[in-house]
This record gives structure tokens, C-alpha cells and sequence, in this order.
């Protein structure tokens, strides 16, 4: 593979504190530090060095093909981004992190690939992360409504009663989610999302999904994270405030 990045850049990752590494337009690594290839579960940093997200010996390569089209809209854009990552990384231990994705550009300024940078938020999942949910794409999000700081985990974060399912379900409606999503996240029918979705509406006195939204952000749903939320995989990018 033809060396597209410095020395001086790998000593740059290997120094700084989080995961780091740099990958190739069609998405090959180019390096990684040894903090990411702990987390993937690699023996050797170098190891990654011509691989792909779906070569990863964890199972976070379930969600590779999001991960590249994270990387394309980096470099077709010229633009940073941000995604949200909870995921099964090496020993199936699942993390909550935060990744950092920006152009890699060669010499003469053409873009050659992408960088990247993990944080870790899975031992503050309550506060941080609480406080970056509201960056998903709220497409139904009142603009009127203004988050608080205080967020909780369980199966409830307002005054209904919800079960765990309809908990996870609320989660992702307002966070703008369509069906088939919602059915492939919680790995259950369309046609049982919609049941949900109708047991919502009855709960929330609600007569259609924009009700059922604007209610349950009032009541502050939107501060809640649902605890089984850390055993499904997810990679969202964050829109920027």
C-alpha cells in the first residue's frame, strides 16, 4: 500500500490521549494508535494498517457499510462530522463513543481520505451522553422546547407508564426514526413497531405521531435514555447546533 500519511501525523496519534487513526478514500486504514486497536481488539496497531471496518475481529463490523458512508460524507462534503457509537468492541464489552471524523488532504490539497478520533462517554453515559442525544436529527423536535440537563435511565422519564419496549420505541420517534429503522434497531416487525406506536399514542392521549411528540418532549422523554439502549449497536451522526 502507497504511504499517504507522515511520520510526523503517526507520532502526532500515537501521543494524544482517545483512539486515532487515518483511512484511505476507499476507507482502508492507514494507521490507527494502540488505544484504537485495544478497543477493536487487534494485537498489533499495525495489524489495521490495509484492513477495513469489515475485517474488524469485533462485532462493530455489523455497521461497517455506516461507517464508510460516514467516511464518504466527510470527503465528498470537505466537511468534519460527528457520530454517536455504542457498540460491542473487543471482548464484547459495550461503549458509548463519541467519533471525529475530518478530511485527510495530501500536499498539493486534494482530499486523500479521512481522520478520525474516538472519546470514550461510556463511564458518564447519564450526563454526557444525555447531553449530546439531542444532537441526533430531531426532525419533529418543537424548536420551542429547550432540553434541561437532567437526564435518567430506566424504562420511564415523565409521568407515563412505559413499558421497556415502548421505551426504546419513544427513543427513537423522537429522534426521528421511521418504522422500518425502529423495526431493524429492536430486531422486530414492522407491523409490531406500529402496535407500539398505537399503545404510545393511547398512553399520551395523543391522536397522531406529532401529538405523541410534542407531548412527550414536554414532559421531558427527551432526557431519557432507555438502559437497554447499551445493547443495540448505533452509529448516528450529530447535526451541529
Amino acid at each position: 500500500m502507497e504511504e499517504k500519511i507522515s511520520p510526523q501525523l503517526k507520532a502526532a496519534f500515537d501521543a494524544m490521549p482517545g483512539c486515532w487513526g487515518a483511512k484511505d478514500s476507499n476507507s482502508a486504514f492507514l494507521y490507527v494508535n494502540r488505544s484504537y486497536s485495544d478497543l477493536i481488539g487487534l494485537k498489533h496497531h499495525m495489524d489495521a494498517v490495509g484492513m477495513t471496518d469489515f475485517d474488524m475481529p469485533c462485532d462493530t463490523a455489523a455497521c461497517a457499510h455506516l461507517f464508510q458512508e460516514h467516511d464518504k460524507q466527510v470527503m465528498s462534503s470537505a466537511q468534519s462530522i460527528k457520530a454517536l457509537d455504542i457498540h460491542p468492541f473487543a471482548n464484547n464489552q459495550w461503549r458509548a463513543y463519541i467519533f471525529s471524523k475530518s478530511p485527510l488532504y495530501c500536499e498539493n490539497g486534494k482530499i486523500i481520505g479521512t481522520i478520525f478520533h474516538g472519546e470514550d462517554i461510556t463511564s458518564s453515559k447519564v450526563l454526557e451522553l444525555g447531553l449530546i442525544l439531542h444532537q441526533l436529527d430531531l426532525h419533529n423536535k418543537p424548536k420551542k422546547i429547550q432540553l434541561s440537563g437532567t437526564y435518567s435511565i430506566g424504562s420511564g422519564g415523565g409521568i407515563a407508564k412505559l413499558t421497556e419496549r415502548e421505551s426504546e420505541m419513544l427513543f427513537f420517534i423522537l429522534r426521528g426514526k421511521q418504522t422500518k429503522y425502529i423495526a431493524q434497531m429492536l430486531k422486530i416487525s414492522d407491523r409490531t413497531v406500529e402496535k407500539h406506536m398505537e399503545s404510545l399514542k393511547i398512553k399520551f392521549s395523543a391522536l397522531c405521531k406529532a401529538d405523541l411528540v410534542d407531548c412527550a418532549v414536554k414532559l421531558g422523554y427527551s432526557n431519557h435514555i432507555p438502559e437497554r439502549l447499551f445493547s443495540y449497536q448505533l452509529s448516528a451522526v450529530l447535526k451541529e447546533d
